[in-house]
Protein backbone atom coordinates (compact mmCIF):
# COMPACT_ATOMS: atom_id res chain seq x y z
CA UNK A 1 0.00 0.00 0.00
CA UNK A 2 1.25 3.38 -0.78
CA UNK A 3 1.31 6.47 1.63
CA UNK A 4 1.37 9.85 0.62
CA UNK A 5 2.21 12.75 2.72
CA UNK A 6 3.98 16.23 2.77
CA UNK A 7 6.91 17.22 4.82
CA UNK A 8 6.14 20.48 6.23
CA UNK A 9 9.20 20.64 7.53
CA UNK A 10 11.51 18.74 4.67
CA UNK A 11 14.45 20.34 3.75
CA UNK A 12 16.74 19.10 1.02
CA UNK A 13 20.35 18.59 1.75
CA UNK A 14 22.77 16.43 0.28
CA UNK A 15 23.37 13.82 3.06
CA UNK A 16 23.08 10.01 2.96
CA UNK A 17 20.13 8.47 5.07
CA UNK A 18 20.72 6.43 8.02
CA UNK A 19 22.92 3.76 6.84
CA UNK A 20 26.30 3.19 5.20
CA UNK A 21 27.51 6.41 5.51
CA UNK A 22 30.75 7.09 3.35
CA UNK A 23 34.38 8.02 4.26
CA UNK A 24 34.51 10.80 5.62
CA UNK A 25 31.06 11.62 7.21
CA UNK A 26 30.41 13.31 10.07
CA UNK A 27 29.08 11.54 12.77
CA UNK A 28 28.89 13.58 15.50
CA UNK A 29 30.59 16.88 16.38
CA UNK A 30 30.27 19.58 19.25
CA UNK A 31 32.05 22.51 19.69
CA UNK A 32 29.90 23.72 23.00
CA UNK A 33 29.08 27.13 20.92
CA UNK A 34 25.14 26.28 22.11
CA UNK A 35 26.26 26.87 25.62
CA UNK A 36 26.90 29.24 28.32
CA UNK A 37 29.66 29.72 30.93
CA UNK A 38 28.70 27.57 34.02
CA UNK A 39 26.29 25.18 31.80
CA UNK A 40 26.77 21.31 32.45
CA UNK A 41 26.08 19.39 29.43
CA UNK A 42 23.09 16.86 30.32
CA UNK A 43 20.32 14.84 28.95
CA UNK A 44 19.04 14.55 25.34
CA UNK A 45 20.32 17.04 22.68
CA UNK A 46 20.33 16.98 18.71
CA UNK A 47 22.23 18.89 16.09
CA UNK A 48 22.22 22.46 17.10
CA UNK A 49 23.47 24.99 13.63
CA UNK A 50 27.14 26.09 14.37
CA UNK A 51 27.80 23.95 17.26
CA UNK A 52 26.48 20.20 16.75
CA UNK A 53 25.86 17.98 14.81
CA UNK A 54 24.43 14.42 14.87
CA UNK A 55 23.92 12.27 12.00
CA UNK A 56 20.96 10.88 10.71
CA UNK A 57 19.13 14.05 12.18
CA UNK A 58 18.93 12.26 15.55
CA UNK A 59 20.34 12.70 18.88
CA UNK A 60 22.51 11.83 21.93
CA UNK A 61 22.47 12.05 25.57
CA UNK A 62 25.20 13.91 27.37
CA UNK A 63 25.77 12.87 31.04
CA UNK A 64 28.29 14.90 32.82
CA UNK A 65 29.78 13.58 36.46
CA UNK A 66 32.12 14.97 39.28
CA UNK A 67 35.56 14.24 40.13
CA UNK A 68 37.98 16.73 42.70
CA UNK A 69 35.96 19.55 41.16
CA UNK A 70 33.06 20.53 39.02
CA UNK A 71 32.77 19.58 35.06
CA UNK A 72 31.36 22.12 33.76
CA UNK A 73 31.30 24.95 30.65
CA UNK A 74 33.62 27.51 30.96
CA UNK A 75 33.80 30.36 28.64
CA UNK A 76 37.63 30.11 27.51
CA UNK A 77 39.71 28.24 25.14
CA UNK A 78 42.99 26.87 27.35
CA UNK A 79 41.86 23.96 25.26
CA UNK A 80 43.22 24.76 22.25
CA UNK A 81 39.82 25.45 20.19
CA UNK A 82 37.82 28.52 20.70
CA UNK A 83 35.58 29.46 23.48
CA UNK A 84 33.40 28.29 25.49
CA UNK A 85 34.75 24.49 26.31
CA UNK A 86 34.38 21.90 28.71
CA UNK A 87 36.14 21.54 32.43
CA UNK A 88 36.31 17.94 32.43
CA UNK A 89 37.30 17.70 36.24
CA UNK A 90 40.12 16.15 37.49
CA UNK A 91 40.34 12.66 39.69
CA UNK A 92 38.02 11.16 37.48
CA UNK A 93 35.31 13.55 36.49
CA UNK A 94 33.65 12.88 32.73
CA UNK A 95 31.22 13.18 30.00
CA UNK A 96 29.77 10.66 28.68
CA UNK A 97 28.45 11.07 24.89
CA UNK A 98 25.84 8.02 24.60
CA UNK A 99 24.05 7.26 21.21
CA UNK A 100 25.98 8.47 18.78
CA UNK A 101 25.50 6.95 15.70
CA UNK A 102 27.91 4.84 13.34
CA UNK A 103 26.26 4.94 10.04
CA UNK A 104 27.28 1.64 9.49
CA UNK A 105 31.21 2.26 9.15
CA UNK A 106 33.70 -0.55 9.85
CA UNK A 107 36.70 2.02 11.63
CA UNK A 108 35.59 5.43 12.96
CA UNK A 109 37.77 8.36 14.35
CA UNK A 110 37.40 10.16 17.40
CA UNK A 111 39.67 13.93 17.43
CA UNK A 112 39.35 16.68 20.01
CA UNK A 113 41.19 19.22 21.57
CA UNK A 114 42.84 19.45 24.98
CA UNK A 115 44.92 20.88 27.36
CA UNK A 116 48.24 19.51 28.70
CA UNK A 117 45.92 17.34 31.19
CA UNK A 118 45.73 13.66 31.66
CA UNK A 119 42.66 12.57 29.50
CA UNK A 120 41.13 9.30 28.78
CA UNK A 121 38.61 8.69 25.69
CA UNK A 122 37.24 5.63 25.33
CA UNK A 123 34.72 3.86 23.43
CA UNK A 124 31.87 2.15 24.58
CA UNK A 125 28.74 -0.23 23.68
CA UNK A 126 28.04 -3.67 21.41
CA UNK A 127 31.01 -4.24 19.13
CA UNK A 128 32.72 -1.39 19.92
CA UNK A 129 36.41 -1.49 20.51
CA UNK A 130 39.59 1.66 20.88
CA UNK A 131 40.19 4.02 23.85
CA UNK A 132 43.59 6.31 24.34
CA UNK A 133 44.59 7.52 27.95
CA UNK A 134 47.48 10.25 27.55
CA UNK A 135 48.89 13.75 28.97
CA UNK A 136 50.04 15.13 25.36
CA UNK A 137 52.93 17.51 25.67
CA UNK A 138 51.53 20.47 23.83
CA UNK A 139 47.97 21.73 23.92
CA UNK A 140 46.35 20.83 20.09
CA UNK A 141 44.01 17.95 18.68
CA UNK A 142 44.04 14.02 19.55
CA UNK A 143 42.79 11.18 18.39
CA UNK A 144 41.76 7.85 18.85
CA UNK A 145 40.55 5.43 16.18
CA UNK A 146 37.82 2.96 17.06
CA UNK A 147 36.99 -0.49 15.49
CA UNK A 148 33.27 -1.34 14.87
CA UNK A 149 32.72 -5.12 14.81
CA UNK A 150 30.17 -6.85 12.42
CA UNK A 151 27.93 -7.55 15.13
CA UNK A 152 28.31 -4.18 16.54
CA UNK A 153 24.77 -2.20 17.61
CA UNK A 154 23.82 1.20 15.48
CA UNK A 155 24.93 3.80 17.92
CA UNK A 156 27.71 3.54 20.79
CA UNK A 157 29.10 5.79 23.87
CA UNK A 158 32.12 7.84 24.18
CA UNK A 159 33.43 8.60 27.52
CA UNK A 160 36.09 11.20 27.98
CA UNK A 161 37.69 11.08 31.86
CA UNK A 162 40.02 13.40 33.30
CA UNK A 163 42.42 10.24 34.87
CA UNK A 164 45.05 13.03 36.36
CA UNK A 165 44.86 15.41 39.17
CA UNK A 166 44.42 18.72 37.41
CA UNK A 167 41.34 19.66 35.59
CA UNK A 168 41.19 18.94 31.58
CA UNK A 169 39.83 21.34 29.48
CA UNK A 170 38.16 19.89 25.97
CA UNK A 171 36.49 21.37 22.65
CA UNK A 172 36.13 20.48 19.49
CA UNK A 173 35.27 16.90 19.51
CA UNK A 174 34.58 15.23 16.00
CA UNK A 175 33.73 12.04 15.07
CA UNK A 176 34.33 10.46 11.15
CA UNK A 177 33.62 7.53 9.33
CA UNK A 178 37.52 6.20 9.03
CA UNK A 179 36.28 2.77 7.18
CA UNK A 180 32.97 2.82 5.21
CA UNK A 181 30.69 -0.69 5.76
CA UNK A 182 29.83 -2.04 2.44
CA UNK A 183 28.06 -0.01 0.45
CA UNK A 184 29.33 2.74 1.99
CA UNK A 185 32.33 3.88 0.10
CA UNK A 186 30.72 5.50 -2.36
CA UNK A 187 29.33 9.70 -2.00
CA UNK A 188 25.36 10.11 -2.94
CA UNK A 189 25.42 13.65 -4.03
CA UNK A 190 21.99 14.06 -4.99
CA UNK A 191 19.49 16.28 -3.14
CA UNK A 192 18.08 14.44 -0.39
CA UNK A 193 15.55 14.35 2.37
CA UNK A 194 16.89 14.64 6.14
CA UNK A 195 14.24 12.49 7.46
CA UNK A 196 14.23 11.83 10.93
CA UNK A 197 11.78 8.91 12.97
CA UNK A 198 10.13 11.78 14.80
CA UNK A 199 9.00 13.27 11.24
CA UNK A 200 8.01 9.81 9.95
CA UNK A 201 5.65 9.00 13.34
CA UNK A 202 2.29 8.40 12.73
CA UNK A 203 2.62 8.33 8.72
CA UNK A 204 3.47 5.33 7.60
CA UNK A 205 1.14 1.67 7.39
CA UNK A 206 1.35 -0.61 9.26
CA UNK A 207 2.41 1.56 12.84
CA UNK A 208 5.85 0.73 12.44
CA UNK A 209 8.70 3.09 11.64
CA UNK A 210 10.95 1.82 8.75
CA UNK A 211 14.78 0.98 8.78
CA UNK A 212 17.11 3.59 7.47
CA UNK A 213 19.00 0.29 5.91
CA UNK A 214 16.02 -0.70 3.96
CA UNK A 215 16.58 0.19 0.30
CA UNK A 216 15.50 3.88 -0.87
CA UNK A 217 15.36 5.69 -3.86
CA UNK A 218 15.07 9.41 -4.94
CA UNK A 219 13.21 10.57 -7.82
CA UNK A 220 12.93 13.76 -9.36
CA UNK A 221 9.59 14.85 -9.90
CA UNK A 222 10.30 18.28 -11.43
CA UNK A 223 13.55 20.98 -10.51
CA UNK A 224 13.84 21.05 -6.63
CA UNK A 225 11.19 18.83 -6.20
CA UNK A 226 11.83 15.23 -5.17
CA UNK A 227 10.26 12.27 -4.05
CA UNK A 228 11.76 9.34 -1.52
CA UNK A 229 10.56 5.91 -2.04
CA UNK A 230 11.68 3.62 1.34
CA UNK A 231 10.56 -0.27 1.40
CA UNK A 232 8.47 -0.83 4.06
CA UNK A 233 8.28 -5.13 4.41
CA UNK A 234 8.46 -5.31 0.90
CA UNK A 235 5.46 -2.27 0.14
CA UNK A 236 6.36 1.38 -0.90
CA UNK A 237 5.77 4.30 0.86
CA UNK A 238 6.59 7.71 -0.56
CA UNK A 239 7.43 11.22 0.97
CA UNK A 240 7.04 14.08 -0.83
CA UNK A 241 9.01 17.08 -0.24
Amino acid sequence: MKKLFSFLMATLFSVVLWGQAPVGTTLFSENFGGYSANDVPSGSVSSLEGSRVVYGGGSVIYTAADGGSTTKIYNENIGGGTAPEILISKSNGSLTIAGIPSGGAKEITVSWTQNKQKLKVEASGTGYSGSKEEKPAAVGTNSVDITVADEADETFTLIFTCTGTSNVRVDDILVTVKTAGEGGDDPITEPKFYITGESLAGSWEPNALPSYEESYVFEELAAGEYVCKITVDGTWATAKG
